[in-house]
């Protein structure tokens, strides 16, 4: 008897334990966050936690009374046959799988899952079908199509921007490279990553642009707005601005340089036809033996006076752009009605230019003949904008016509006598 009554309550106390690990896999199965299901070596549902409520919309009990079609009808149109083979793959796995999808809840809403499953057995052995988690990654899937459209952008920009990007490490080999980069060396952008500088540039050129790098790397400070030339891959030597800054890793260590070069070879060309534009005009204006002007149309409001105007008036370009003294108020009295009519021929005309001769009165009382050659300048559209031209001395010529008349004169008196 002894012995049964120890028996009996050797049985009731492992019952009362299984009864415990039960209710303690239980608490810890219904109230797991994800959703948590045993698939049978028949595939019918055995055990499907309450959490899949949460994710569906549908209870626990309404998937394991409707398995597998309930689930089924809740997967993505675009997933359905994905996960069909993932299914049917997975009945008879003996490895643990991993599958994301999408499903369409209860409410409408569409989310992504991550399903991972692996093989159950007993103590013997024997195989009791397939314990699966189902895990709601809807707002890590959000967070990687931002985090994948963000990194798109950056790439585009990249690849797009008008200048060539380089990355450099600190034995002067190409890290990465834009397609604005690997195009000004003729080469694709897989054929240069990797590679040391000395085979894109000549030897020279390479060596030149590491000083600079190695400069960078070991002061930790940018070098911005280095004027240099490149040579490109058909030869042609190129006037390139580049910028270098120092290339960071992750754990704020130097481990490189990133350069930005932008082609200035038509600004550099512009500029060095401007300067010799300039130069050409300074040196006409220097050997210019006359005056140029330029007047508002409304009363000859004068804005320009360059050349020999001290040379030829005894006033300076400043004296007549102040109004002091204006032009007409150096016009010969005698000619100033010859000008007036010269100047309204000129408003007249509107762009052909119109030639006055006349005296003028000079600073020293000294009086000089000049011919103006005057003419509208007008806009596209035909409205005048100003009054320009040149004024030439020629009293050397006036004189020689009186001194030719004179000449004449005598002759006829001569002939005559």
């Amino acid at each position: 008897m002894k012995d049964q009554e120890k028996t009996k309550e050797k049985l009731i106390g492992e019952l009362e334990a299984l009864r415990e690990s039960e209710e303690k896999f239980r608490t810890v199965a219904n109230f797991t966050h994800d959703s948590e299901y045993w698939n049978g070596p028949d595939n019918n549902l055995i055990y499907q936690s309450p959490s899949i409520e949460r994710i569906t919309g549908y209870t626990a009990g309404e998937h394991i009374e409707n398995h597998p079609d309930l689930f089924f009808s809740l997967i993505h149109p675009e997933d359905k046959e994905q996960f069909s083979k993932h299914f049917e793959k997975d009945i008879s796995s003996s490895e643990v799988t991993r599958f994301a999808f999408r499903i369409i809840s209860r409410s409408g809403e569409i989310r992504w899952l991550e399903n991972i499953t692996q093989p159950v057995y007993d103590s013997e052995g024997n195989f009791l079908g397939r314990r699966g988690s189902s895990r709601d990654i809807t707002d890590r899937k959000k967070a990687e199509e931002e985090i994948r459209k963000y990194r798109q952008d950056l790439e585009t920009i990249f690849n797009s921007v008008p200048a060539a990007i380089w990355y450099k490490d600190r034995e002067n080999r190409i890290v990465r490279v834009n397609k604005t980069g690997a195009n000004s060396v003729g080469r694709k952008v897989e054929e240069i990553e990797g590679k040391p500088v000395e085979e894109l540039f000549p030897s020279g050129d390479a060596e030149h642009y590491f000083q600079d790098d190695l400069e960078v790397m070991s002061s930790g400070k940018s070098k911005l707005d280095i004027i240099e030339e490149m040579q490109t891959s058909s030869g042609e030597r190129l006037w390139v601005c580049t910028d270098k800054v120092p290339y960071i890793d992750s754990q704020g260590r130097i481990v490189g340089i990133i350069a930005f070069v932008r082609d200035i070879t038509d600004r550099m060309r512009a500029e060095e036809a401007l300067r010799e534009s300039e130069e050409k005009y300074r040196s006409f204006m220097e050997n210019f033996q006359g005056i140029v002007f330029r007047g508002k149309l409304e009363g000859f409001v004068p804005i320009l006076f360059h050349g020999a105007v001290e040379e030829i008036t005894g006033y300076t370009a400043e004296e007549f752009i102040a109004g002091k003294p204006s032009w007409d108020q150096i016009v010969y009295p005698e000619d100033l009605v010859d000008f007036q009519d010269g100047v309204k021929a000129v408003m007249e005309a509107l762009g052909p230019a119109v030639d006055v001769e006349h005296r003028i009165i000079c600073k020293d009382g000294q009086i000089r003949w000049v011919q103006e050659s005057v003419h509208v300048a007008l806009d596209n559209s035909g409205k005048p904008l100003y009054a320009e031209g040149v004024v030439y001395d020629i009293t050397e010529r006036k004189q020689m016509e009186e001194n030719l008349r004179e000449s004449e004169r005598e002759k006829t008196n001569i002939l005559n006598s």
